[in-house]
């Protein structure tokens, strides 16, 4: 005899005895309290990480902007060696040609990579080294691309050039009078070594010019070449602020980014940040006291 199997019994799947289950948050989606917070901790998270992104950014410019620095010292060191540690031309006061070939943006640019420009002066000539230097500036050349200009410059020269060239931005860095100029040594001395009008055109001059002051800087850890400015037009040299209080041009500038830290470069060819607010401090109190006011240390404010 067959025994019976014993089948469990099925749940009754009527629809009016159907148990239905809650819906899931993917279902039923989320509510406005729900998706409010989700966009108040994002925006709290976007607030709490947009500045450290921000201050990244900065501290990478500025690093790029020493690296910059960096690279002009080593040019320049470069070109002192090659002219018997006769300088090129710190600043000059007008635009006569030859003065403008011997300045030391273009009489460097090759020296830190630049092709084009040449190492020997033409004046009067759109074949000289100051009209190729300038027309790599001009469409975001090569010059303007160089170590020549900090990152976060943004303006921009059409080109192409006339020659001869109008007054324009060279560069964002300055030879700092201080280091550069025979007569800004020592302080009390009245400097007046810039050419003006044909400056260059008598041997005294150019030796006067374009001497060995920076040879023969006692102190070249003391001594400053290079500063970050605003703007460096013809007219390339840091002035900073004279004693009476009026800005000088071109002068040190705190507004092209890197949160008011700029970069400087020293003989012996190290780079150091240093807040503007210091060296505007030092101005303050008239350079008696401070590290880098007319009496400091690390000189920077000429006495002119």
């Amino acid at each position: 005899m067959r025994k019976a199997v014993h089948k469990p019994s099925q749940p009754d799947r009527s629809p009016g005895l159907r148990r239905e289950r809650p819906a899931s948050l993917a279902a039923r989606g989320f509510t406005l309290i729900e998706l409010l917070v989700v966009i108040a901790i994002i925006a709290l998270l976007a607030a709490l990480l947009l500045p450290a992104l921000g201050n990244a950014r900065e501290v990478s410019k500025r690093t790029m902007c020493s690296n910059n620095v960096r690279s002009l010292l080593i040019g320049l060191r470069l070109y002192l060696d090659d002219n018997s540690g006769h300088q090129p031309l710190f600043a000059c006061y007008s635009s006569d040609t030859t003065n403008q070939e011997c300045l030391w943006s273009p009489a460097l640019a090759s020296y830190v990579g630049i092709a084009g420009v040449g190492n020997k002066p033409a004046a009067g000539s759109s074949n000289g080294r100051f009209y190729a230097y300038c027309s790599q500036i001009a469409d975001n050349g090569p010059v303007r691309r160089s170590a020549f200009f900090c990152p976060a410059e943004i303006t921009q020269v059409a080109g192409p050039l006339t020659y001869p060239v109008p007054w324009m931005q060279l560069g964002n860095y300055a030879a700092v009078w201080s280091g550069w100029n025979p007569g800004a040594n020592p302080p009390s001395a009245s400097p007046a070594y810039v050419p003006t009008a044909a400056g260059l055109a008598t041997a005294a001059n150019r030796a006067k010019y374009m001497g060995l002051t920076l040879e023969m800087q006692a102190t070249p850890a003391d001594t400053a070449v290079f500063g970050h400015v605003g703007n460096s037009f013809t007219y390339t040299q840091v002035y900073g602020i004279i004693q009476s209080g009026a800005w000088l041009y071109s002068y040190l500038s705190p507004t092209i980014s890197h949160r008011a830290v700029l970069p400087f470069g020293w003989l012996d060819g190290h780079v150091s940040q240093i807040p503007f607010a210091e060296i505007q401090a030092d101005y303050q109190a008239h350079a008696a006291t401070g590290l880098f006011g007319l009496n400091g240390t690390y000189r920077i404010w000429s006495n002119y």
